[in-house]
Formats: C-alpha cells, structure tokens, sequence
C-alpha cells in the first residue's frame, strides 16, 4: 500500500507449463488515486503445440472525478492460422487519461511469442502506469516475462515490478522482483 492518499498495487504470478499445455496467469491490479483509481490487468496465456490462446483485459478506472477506459484483447493463434483480435474502448474525461494498448502476438508451431504493451497515461497532476507483456512459450520452453512499471502521482509514486517466469517440461524457474520507491 504506497499513497499520498492511498494506492495499492497487487501482482499474482502463477505460471504453470507443461509439453502438452502451458497455461501461464499473470494478475496485476494497482489501485492508485488522488481520490481513487483501479486500473486491472489480467494477462491469461495458454500456448500449446496445437492451439495458443491469448486473452488480456486491461480496465483502467483513473479520476480526479472519474474516467473508465476499458481496453479488452483477446487472440487466438494456432499452428496455421492467426486471429488476433483488439477492442480498445476509451473514455477520458475532467483533466485527461490517455490509454494505449499494443498487442503483436506471433505463433508458430515451434515458437510463439505473443507481445502486449498496455502503456496507460492518466493524471489529476500526471500519472503513467506502463505494462509490458512479453510472452514466449513453445513445445520445449516457455520463458513469459513480465514488466509492470507504474508511476503514480498526487505528488510522485514510482513502482516497478518484474517478474520473469522461465518454465519448461523438466524445471520451472519463477523470478520475482519487487522494487518500490515513494515519495510525497
């Protein structure tokens, strides 16, 4: 909980991955405010050698009264064909908010490497939440990784989480780094 008000960013890790299936599941839900915003990131990756299914929901509520942008992506890649779709859905109101939403996702029947960046501006003074999404997951190895940098401000907050998750059919490697600076 970081605030000059009140501001609480959480960020749940549970990769499993597997030969057959690989279902990494990455929730980041940050909650910073001059009086309230919850900004939500669910990022849901399932890569297989057959199917991949990538499905991100971004709902951002920032206000100095209140502005909802609401960013749903959702992809799905298979061996042959490609069917990324993206709805990007923005209101912004009382000062600005500004969201944007990149998702590039490739995959193959041998790599896969689906790519979100949700890079969200959003100020009573200036705020800029960014998350970057990288995912890479194949029939051997999957390594997704995971950098959520937000900077929030009545004042100035600054949280940067990182996690990498390495995962393959014999070992799995979660990393997780935690680094928060705040100031008034």
């Amino acid at each position: 909980m970081d605030q000059e008000e009140e501001s609480g960013p959480v960020v749940l890790v549970q990769a499993m991955d597997q030969e057959e299936e690989s279902g990494p599941v990455v929730l980041v839900q940050g909650m910073d405010q001059e009086e309230e915003s919850g900004p939500v990131v669910l990022v849901q990756a399932m890569d297989q050698e057959e199917e991949s299914g990538l499905v991100v929901l971004v709902q951002a509520m920032d206000q100095e009264e209140e502005s909802g942008p609401v960013v749903l992506v959702q992809g799905m890649d298979q061996e042959e064909e490609s069917d990324p779709v993206v709805l990007v859905q923005a209101m912004d109101q009382e000062e600005e908010s500004g969201l944007v939403v990149l998702v590039q996702a490739m995959d193959q029947e041998e790599e896969s490497g689906p790519v979100v960046l949700v890079q969200g501006m959003d100020q009573e003074e200036e705020s800029g939440p960014v998350v970057l999404v990288q995912a890479m997951d194949q029939e051997e190895e999957s390594g997704p990784v995971v950098l959520v940098q937000a900077m929030d401000q009545e004042e100035e907050l600054g949280l940067v989480v990182l996690v990498q998750a390495m995962d393959q059919e014999e070992e799995s490697g979660l990393v997780v780094l935690e680094q928060a600076m705040d100031q008034v």
